[in-house]
Parts: structure tokens; C-alpha cells; sequence
């Protein structure tokens, strides 16, 4: 099978593996093992010549987008299988093939990489735990904690989740500090509006891990009157799925807490 260009080159002068992280994730993997198949020799011999740190980044992207990828990579050689154990490579592997809420009897190997996961500091594996402290374990403290340590990594589900929480509190200052942390999600949202992910879409990934558990709380609304007597604006073709077409934050996000509590009727 003829060499593409990209792997010719890296064949060549590995130097471009400098760059590898400037293109899409699973090319970067793609070009790395086409290149083992190819030319293993030579480009064993030259990958030594290469920063390790370059290396884990390139690692970390690829465990970021496939974990199949990240574990062909590891087993290519000594090097990989080494850097590919690095806690910045597990911080930002990919958790999508995994279980929400792993079942009983679990194997040692998959046990491990878990607790690797959570000793890394991987967002989503800390946000998971987070969801069956707080909803199924009723631990509410550590919860919290694990999603507050999720929302400092931008965990998109934790920060949903922990400004829910706050909505829920019993004093108005906690009620205020959900809603800030609400529209700095939003606003991060869309500044990302290419990605297309919504408030919604967080709501349905709650959704999902939920409906795995078994619910054991849920949080209770405070009632709360708007001093502006706000309303819903009509007419607008706004989905009911969604919390936009308020006038004032407040109301629009009781409107999404409310939506939210909705799931635990369902779960």
C-alpha cells in the first residue's frame, strides 16, 4: 500500500509530530499507527527523538476523541504504552463507550481504569460520581464537592447540575449564585453555538445518567414570585423544551429548574 504524503513525511522527519495536535484527533492517530505499519523501524527509532510532552499532548487528544484509538496506540510500543499511562492523558480521555453507572460484577481492568479516571481529575468521571453521590447515594456534601471540581474543569453537565443545586437553596444568596453560574454557562455555550450544544442538551445528559440509577432524592423548587410579574412571551415559536422567551433570568431559569425536576418523575 502506497504512503499517503502526511505519512511519508512523518516517516521522514518526525519533526511533524510537533504540529500533530493542529490536526483533527483521530487523524492524528490514524497517522501515528498507518505510520507503525509502515515504516516501524525507522520511525521506532525516530520517535525517541521526539518531546515527550509532545508526545502526551498528542495522546490526550487522541484519548480525548476514541478511546479504541488511545488503546492501539498504547500497545504499539514501549514509549506509548508508558506516556499513554501519563495523569494528563486519563484526565482528558474520552468516558463515551463507558457506562453512565457502571453495573456489578465490574472486571478488575475496568474498576482500575475508573478510579485512574477519578485520581486524574477527568471531568466526566468526576461529574458521573458527582450524579450517584448526590442523587442516588444521598451524600450531598460530596456531591457537591465532586461537581464543583468538575465545573472548575468547564464540565458543561456539572455546572448544569451544581446551578440547579443552587437554585434549590434555601437562602437567596445561594439562589443567586446558581443563576451567575447559569448565564456563565450559557454564554459559554454560545460562544461554542458551532458545537450546536444547548442548555437542552445538558438537561439530557442528565437525563440519561438519571434514568440509570435508582433516584433516591430530588431537589424541592422554592417558591419564588417575580417582582416584575414576568411572563413567556407568546407567539415566538419557542420551544417548550427550552428556557428562552423570558424576560427576566430569574423566570427563566425557575422555568428550567422546573423542567429539570421533571426527570425525576421519569427516572
Amino acid at each position: 500500500m502506497p504512503l499517503t504524503p502526511a505519512i511519508r513525511v512523518l516517516s521522514v522527519d518526525l519533526s511533524i509530530v510537533h504540529k500533530a495536535y493542529l490536526i483533527s484527533r483521530p487523524q492524528a492517530a490514524i497517522v501515528i499507527m498507518n505510520c507503525y505499519d509502515h515504516r516501524r523501524d525507522h520511525l521506532q527509532c525516530s520517535l525517541y527523538t521526539v518531546s515527550n510532552d509532545v508526545i502526551t499532548e498528542i495522546l490526550a487528544r487522541v484519548a480525548s476523541s476514541s478511546l479504541p484509538d488511545l488503546c492501539s496506540l498504547r500497545c504499539a510500543n514501549k514509549l506509548l504504552h508508558g506516556l499513554a499511562d501519563d495523569i494528563y492523558v486519563f484526565k482528558h480521555v474520552s468516558m463515551e463507550r463507558i457506562p453512565p453507572i457502571p453495573w456489578w460484577p465490574f472486571s478488575v481492568d475496568a474498576l482500575s481504569f475508573l478510579q485512574r479516571c477519578l485520581q486524574s481529575h477527568n471531568p466526566e468521571a468526576l461529574y458521573r460520581l458527582g450524579m450517584i453521590e448526590f442523587f442516588n447515594k444521598v451524600q450531598f456534601k460530596a456531591g457537591v464537592a465532586l461537581l464543583e471540581r468538575a465545573t472548575s474543569f468547564s464540565h458543561d453537565g456539572a455546572t448544569y447540575v451544581l446551578g440547579m443545586i443552587l437554585l434549590c437553596g434555601e437562602d437567596e444568596e445561594s439562589r443567586l449564585h446558581g443563576i451567575d453560574v447559569l448565564d456563565e454557562l450559557e454564554e459559554a455555550l454560545h460562544r461554542r453555538s458551532r458545537c450546536g450544544y444547548k442548555i437542552s442538551d445538558c438537561r439530557k445528559k442528565c437525563q440519561r445518567i438519571l434514568s440509570s440509577m435508582w433516584v433516591k432524592c430530588s431537589l424541592r423548587q422554592q417558591e419564588h414570585a417575580c417582582e416584575n410579574g414576568c411572563k413567556r412571551n407568546s407567539g415566538r415559536g419557542w420551544d417548550a423544551d427550552d428556557c428562552n422567551g423570558f424576560n427576566c433570568k430569574s423566570c427563566k431559569w425557575d422555568y428550567e429548574l422546573k423542567l429539570f425536576r421533571s426527570l425525576f418523575t421519569n427516572s
